[in-house]
């Protein structure tokens, strides 16, 4: 109340000053907000740029470095002409890596410059290493795509810390993604299958190991190259401005496919080539710098895409800020204007009232105006007029009296308290005729002393109390009986201009005759009231003069559903209004009525009601025409019926069987059909429902659900389809189950087998080793015994003189040949154990063999490596029987050779009579010890074959336990597949009672990679290609 008071004290002007100045402020805050948006969002863009122009050279970084691991392969593969270039791309390696450095410490971006760092140092470790071949070229591969991956993982934080990760807009985004996460993975993928395949080009032959690694590395090209068609295909979709990006895209696609085919043709199709390491890897070199061509370009674009964004962001600021700042002047402006117009309307409001005070009463000229002023001075120009009007009521009042007075019409005025105060002559003349009838019902009436008197007296035989006439609020309209006469009153409330009540005027009416002759067509009227027919009669203007009961009961009933159409309709108010109210196009019907000759029918529709309606002319004896009478008959159920029967067969014939006649509302021949057709609806319903749910839970995988319902002739055909193609998919949903079960059992126990046959291997080439070693031994002892034996043959000839030496020497030689003996016979044991592990392997593989031709076409692959692994055991078997028997030879010889020297010396006595004979002898052992020297020789060299093919089994042993491994998981994969199918119990066996069907059913199924496709959380859903995918699928 004080802050009002106050308010009220200060002047206009002050006020809209002040009103102006918290304006300008609320305008000023969002303005200012509104700058600081802008100006971040330029801000955030910028940042952007920067990390574009850090992330292009971190992936220059990933460039060169990859270039280095091809060289490096190269050369660790035999190309020395390749140091020099290795040499030149480290120092280029370098020159990136200050670069980025650089700009680090410059942007103070300190976990960023941390990380490059460790990559930088990783990198010179990785140099001095390779300079000094401290590493070989397997693990220099390794490390260098380790470093390209810290490298990529240091350009995923520089895309966090600028933004780039959270680009706005879709387009650009995926620009950024494609071409600053995509590409670098697809060109490292490139790089490493260059200089992979750089490094065996250099060595002119490629193994199976390679081989695979090379597939696994092609594969690996895969993925990368499809999220960055997916990203380009979605900015171009998103910005048709990007369309070229698209095509250079699939360009360089089309130069991978071309490399693959190279390299299979070259490599994995072939074990040996000699095709250029250089040529091939300036080749790939061409591909991945043509690829970041494309990379230069999206950089371009992006660049122009940011630098037009932040041109657009100062326009449409400027723009807004200038709109602001001209919307602020201008409510300055207009605000002066205001505030002098108020004040000069407010001094010509108070001339104005000076005037009406001085009793001119003069219309203002600001009353044209349209705002609220010119409203109150609209206001003001009623009261001048009102007070002007006032005083020519006045005058007019005296001549209105002198009106009454002479009026026909019988005329009393009243004050609040009902006392008549003003009677007309009319009002006396018809009184004083019509006295003795009125003191019947009031005695003591008087028609010369009726002022005075209270009106209430003319209501003694009404309804009507003195307390309803006070309440009075609108004209009351009365017939009352006095004596043998009728009269109607008309009483009118008077109330002032500010509504309050100063009296009432009372019109008398004689109705003595009019309502006899109203009785007399009431008589004929109740008559029409007592029959079923809908009955209205209308005059000769058409207006509607009366309604039977039926009629108006049949309207009562309708009348909701007819203001449907016609809102203004009301059963209550018809009498007196057109017949043409019943119609949209009431001239029509006023032209059908006015020439109606004879009976008219017709039927019409108003709303949700059908009415169905007789017209007959009502004619004088003369021919006038005095009216029309009209037969109504509600025929709404039975249309109603006949649309429900037709909505329902309409749904029923597209397919909906919900709709149903409702029966409460029908009686008869409707009721009747209608239960017949909902039943005939029901049946229908129900039994495709049930096959509906069948197939529903087919699709589902539930293979369980059957049409269970009685149902017959064509339902009952149907159901039974349904449930026998339900069992029959249920077979072989089972068959397929048993089948994956039995190849998972039996690719387990291939792999189980293919575990044992390693270790044996393993085992035959630890005995093979140890073999070689005692053969080396052997070898070695039977040289020395060549050399003492021709040295035996020389100084034969001085054996009498020596006989005595020779006894010891002979003894010497005696225990060497029992050495010999003995070791003959381990290697006799050994070659037999060899023989042993031979035919054991060749079972394995008759075994493996009859295994993969189970697994059928998923297993011949395996078949071929067990075929493999039978040979080479046949011929291990083979060389062993070889060696057998030569070390039986060498025992057989050893053996008589021992003979001979125990029977020197026990004919030592002799040897001087028989030094000749003992030079023979010599002679023949130094012979028989060359040959023995040449077959042992022939079996370490055996032996030593036997080992490298052992090596070759182990290496075949294991490939198939990896492939039956694999045969194993896609079992599983298949069987997981097929589990998805619930089946009923009778169809869901054991394994052993079906073991022979499932196996006959493995001859002929076809087992593929189970891929699931999930949706990733990213702004893209995309499908990964599995590695068995075709390229062109790319």
């Amino acid at each position: 109340m004080n802050l009002s008071n106050h308010l009220n004290n200060i002047k206009l002007p002050f006020k809209m000053l002040s009103i102006g100045i918290l304006a300008l402020v609320s305008v000023a805050i969002p303005t200012s907000y509104f700058y600081q948006t802008t100006q971040g969002k330029i801000t955030v863009t910028e940042q952007e740029i920067t990390g574009m122009q850090q992330i292009k050279d971190i992936i220059y970084i990933q460039k060169y470095l990859a270039e280095h691991r091809g060289i490096t392969a190269r050369v660790f593969g035999g190309d020395k002409t390749a140091e020099g270039l290795r040499f030149e791309t480290s120092g280029i390696v370098d020159t990136h890596f200050d670069h980025v450095e650089q700009i680090f410490r410059r942007t103070n971006e300190i976990e960023l410059l941390a990380e490059l760092k460790t990559i930088k140092r990783s990198w010179s470790t990785l140099k001095s290493n390779v300079l000094s071949d401290a590493i070989d070229a397997r693990t220099a591969f390794a490390n260098h795509s380790a470093l390209i991956t810290e490298t990529a993982q240091l350009a995923s934080s520089v895309l966090e810390y600028s933004g780039l990760y959270y680009d706005p807009q879709a387009a650009s985004y995926h620009l950024i993604i494609g071409n600053m996460k995509d590409l670098p993975r697809l060109t490292d993928a490139l790089g490493k299958v260059r200089g992979k395949t750089a490094g065996i080009l250099s060595k002119g032959t490629v193994s199976n190991s390679e081989k695979l690694e090379l597939r696994s590395l092609l594969n690996g090209i895969r993925y990368p190259a499809y999220d960055f068609s997916l990203h380009m295909q979605a900015a171009v979709k998103t910005n048709p401005n990007f369309s070229p990006l698209g095509k250079q895209a699939d360009e360089f696609s089309q130069e991978i496919q071309a490399l693959f085919s190279l390299v299979n043709s070259e490599l994995l199709d072939k074990t040996k080539t000699d095709y250029s390491a250089a040529l091939f890897f300036d080749n790939a070199t061409t591909l991945i710098n043509r690829i970041y061509d494309v990379h230069e370009s999206i950089n371009l674009q992006l660049s122009n895409v940011f630098t037009q964004r932040i041109q657009d962001i100062n326009t449409s600021r400027t723009y807004a800020l200038g709109t602001i700042l001209l919307t602020a002047l201008l409510s300055i402006l207009l605000g002066s204007i205001l505030v002098l117009s108020v004040l000069r309307s407010i001094r010509e409001l108070g001339e104005h009232f000076s005037a009406i005070a001085k009793g001119e009463f003069i219309v203002s000229t600001e009353a044209r105006r349209k705002d609220e002023i010119g409203g109150l001075f609209k206001q003001l120009n009623k009261v001048t007029d009102l007070l002007a009007e006032n005083k020519i009521k006045s005058d007019e009042a005296f001549q209105v009296k002198q009106a009454l007075d002479n009026s026909s019409t019988a005329f009393m005025l009243s004050d609040h308290q009902r006392k008549i105060i003003y009677a007309n002559k009319a009002t006396t003349s018809v009184l004083e005729e019509a006295e003795d009838q009125i003191k019947q019902s009031i005695a003591h009436f008087s028609a010369q002393h009726l002022l005075g008197q209270k009106i209430d007296m003319f209501m003694k035989n009404t309804d009507i109390q003195g307390s309803d006439l006070a309440n009075l609020t609108h004209d009351l309209i009365t017939n009352i009986h006095l004596g043998q006469m009728d009269f109607r009153l008309i009483i009118s409330p008077i109330f002032t201009v500010g509504n309050t009540l100063v009296g009432y005027s009372t019109e008398l009416h004689d109705m003595t005759a009019v309502f006899e002759e109203e009785r007399k067509q009431r008589r004929i009227l109740e008559s029409l009231n007592c029959t079923t027919t809908n009955v209205m009669i209308a005059d000769a203007d058409d207006k509607i003069i009366y309604l039977n009961g039926s009629i108006e009961r049949m309207l009562n009933d309708c009348e909701k559903d007819i203001q449907e159409a016609l809102p203004h309709f009301s059963a209550a108010k018809i009498i007196g209004n057109s017949m043409d109210i019943f119609h949209k196009n009431p001239n029509h019907q006023t032209a059908l009525i006015a020439n109606l000759q004879g009976t008219h029918e017709a039927q019409i529709q108003i709303g949700k009601r059908y009415f169905r309606f007789i017209i007959n002319p009502i004619q004088s004896e003369n021919g006038e025409r005095l009216g029309a009478v009209v037969e109504w008959l509600d025929r709404t159920k039975e249309v109603n019926a006949e649309n429900e029967i037709s909505a329902m067969v309409g749904a029923a014939l597209q397919g909906d069987f919900s709709q149903r006649i409702d029966t409460d509302n029908k009686e008869g021949f409707l009721a009747k059909i209608s239960s017949s057709l909902n039943e005939f609806i029901d049946v229908t319903e129900t039994g495709l429902s049930d096959v509906n749910q069948v197939l529903n839970a087919i699709a589902q995988g539930d293979l369980t659900q059957r049409v269970e319902n009685e149902y017959a002739g064509v339902f009952h055909d149907m159901k039974t389809y349904c449930n026998d193609s339900c069992d029959k998919l249920s077979e072989m949903i089972a068959s397929i189950r048993h089948a994956t079960e039995t190849i998972n059992l039996a690719s387990s126990e291939i792999s189980q087998g293919n575990m044992d046959l390693s270790s044996r291997t393993e085992e035959q080439a630890s005995s093979l080793e140890q073999t070689a070693s005692t053969m080396d031994e052997i070898t070695g002892t039977v040289k020395l015994n060549a050399q003492n034996a021709e040295q035996a043959n020389h100084l034969s000839s001085e054996a009498a003189s020596i006989a005595f030496n020779g006894g010891d020497l002979i003894q010497q030689v005696v225990n060497t040949m029992s050495s010999i003996n003995e070791s003959a016979e381990k290697i006799a044991n050994i070659i037999s154990v060899i023989d042993s592990i031979a035919f054991q392997t060749n079972i394995l593989a008759l075994n493996a063999a009859v295994e993969a031709a189970r697994a059928g076409e998923q297993g011949r692959g395996f078949a071929v490596v067990a075929s493999e692994v039978r040979t080479l055991a046949q011929r291990s078997a083979d060389a062993a029987k070889d060696i057998k028997h030569l070390i039986t030879d060498s025992v057989d010889k050893v053996t008589n050779g021992n003979q001979l020297v125990h029977q020197s010396g026990e004919t030592m006595k002799e040897i001087v009579v028989s030094i000749q004979r003992v030079n023979d002898i010599m002679g023949e052992i130094a012979s028989a010890s060359s040959e023995q020297s040449i077959s042992i020789d022939e079996v370490s060299n055996s032996i030593t074959q036997m080992d490298e093919m052992t090596q070759q089994n182990a290496a075949l042993v294991e490939e198939a336990a990896a492939s039956s491994e694999s045969l194993r998981v896609q079992a599983e994969q298949l069987t997981l597949s097929v589990a998805e199918f619930r089946l009923a119990e009778q169809h869901d066996l054991p394994l052993a009672e079906h073991s022979d069907t499932a196996l006959s059913h493995t001859q002929t199924l076809e087992f593929r990679p189970h891929t699931s496709t999930t949706k990733p959380l990213s702004r893209l859903t995309r499908k990964r290609p599995s590695p068995d995918d075709e390229w062109e699928n790319f």
